[in-house]
């Protein structure tokens, strides 16, 4: 995957949404903000830096910069806790924290359903489980035992359904979506180690496309049980 600043041309408009070109309004600003932060952690390779960059570099227009001072202080919250932390349980706990928060600004924070499946893609996903998982109407199984095999599942289709193409949507929709409004700092956290997951692990590995995934279905299974209801 391509460095994201690589896609846009200096005589475009800046995607800020000023409307102003892009060399004549936050180029400047989104560059150093990129090289601030290449290389510095583990998990900040280019691609990375690009989209921080565009994080706290977009100054105009719709939405508004992160702070240096914040973001440097909760992307060495991320390297400490998770991608540097030597205790692979203390990792695990950290990243299980985060996307717990994740889940919950996705289901309370509609702003950010734009982030989430489709029913299509949900659909999708619950024909081929069944069909893969050998799953017939009228089988019962244990909850547990079925959300391990849901899990493992997951992990095969994710890995068949997501490319290149997908994960750069997902990213720039998550960009956009930390530029909406100043988040507090465990919320903005969760974001960041979500982009963190979508440019360094393969969706079968990823958390946060799970916990994306995840989360679509069951708020559209409670769309649809709501829509259900008779008064």
């Amino acid at each position: 995957m391509k460095n994201p600043l690589d896609s846009i041309e200096r005589n475009e408009t800046c995607p800020c949404g000023s409307g102003r070109k892009y060399k004549k309004c936050c180029q400047v600003a989104v560059e150093e903000q990129a090289a601030q932060w290449k290389n510095k952690w583990l998990f900040v390779n280019e691609k990375m830096a690009g989209y921080l960059g565009l994080i706290g570099g977009l100054s105009k227009g719709n939405g508004q910069p992160v702070k240096l001072e914040k973001l440097e202080e909760i992307l060495e919250g991320l390297s400490t806790k998770i991608f540097d932390q030597e205790e692979k349980d203390i990792a695990e706990e950290n990243i299980d924290i985060l996307m717990g928060k994740l889940e919950t600004l996705l289901v309370r924070n509609t702003p950010l359903h734009f982030l989430l499946f489709s029913q299509e893609q949900v659909d999708t996903y619950f024909d081929w489980f069944e069909e893969k998982a050998g799953i017939r109407e009228g089988t019962r199984m244990e909850e547990a035992d079925f959300d391990v095999l849901f899990e493992k599942k997951l992990g095969v289709w994710l890995d068949e359904v997501i490319g290149e193409e997908r994960t750069v949507d997902m990213a720039e929709r998550l960009v956009e979506a930390i530029r909406f409004k100043p988040w507090n700092e465990d919320d903005l956290a969760a974001l960041l180690l979500a982009l963190a997951f979508l440019l360094n692990l393969p969706p079968s590995m990823n958390p946060a496309w799970k916990t994306l995934f995840t989360v679509s279905s069951v708020i559209i299974e409670d769309n649809e049980g709501e829509e259900g209801e008779v008064n």
